[in-house]
């Protein structure tokens, strides 16, 4: 159980690594997209197209890494007032009863999303250069299931932490 958790941990800091690739192809689309814009008066086709893209993979590839290292914002006016045991067993029923099957629905959705986009040659007419859909479809369910891998590694720790003593 330990060594799946240690491979989702791994996917979830690499989806990570590869989301801050992505930030940084970001801001020097974005860099360009201004030079050439209020430099040149001429700007790109493809560049705000191509930074709505990159911000979408952005924020879906470091959704499982952030979890991972504890940055997403809690709210814990319950789990603060409980002992450490009954806290970890809250946070686990919280993400395994309800985080994950939502996660998973909604996962399984944008797969079959992306499926049928491959399916039906999908291009997104509301871009100048006409680029297909599907590798953002990918992308998002993919950053989904990653997520939803690490809710489920986190529940198990949880779990975990619960029955200690």
């Amino acid at each position: 159980m330990r060594a799946a958790q240690r491979l989702i941990d791994g996917l979830a800091a690499v989806a990570g690594w590869v989301g801050c690739g992505a930030l940084a192809a970001l801001l020097l689309i974005l860099l360009h997209e201004v030079v050439a814009r209020y430099a040149f008066n001429a700007p790109s086709v493809w560049g705000s197209d191509l930074a709505t893209l990159l911000t979408a993979s952005v924020f879906l590839l470091g959704a499982a890494d952030t979890l991972r290292t504890g940055g997403h914002v809690r709210i814990d006016v319950l789990s603060s007032r409980l002992r450490p045991r009954a806290a970890h067993l809250l946070q686990a029923a919280a993400l395994a009863l309800f985080v994950l099957p939502a996660l998973l629905v909604v996962d399984i959705a944008a797969w079959q999303r992306t499926l049928r986009a491959v399916q039906r040659h999908e291009i997104d007419l509301g871009m100048a250069w006409q680029v297909p859909v599907w590798p953002t479809y990918g992308l998002i369910a993919t950053g989904l299931g990653l997520l939803a891998l690490q809710v489920a590694a986190e529940a198990a720790r949880h779990g975990r932490a619960a029955r200690r003593p």
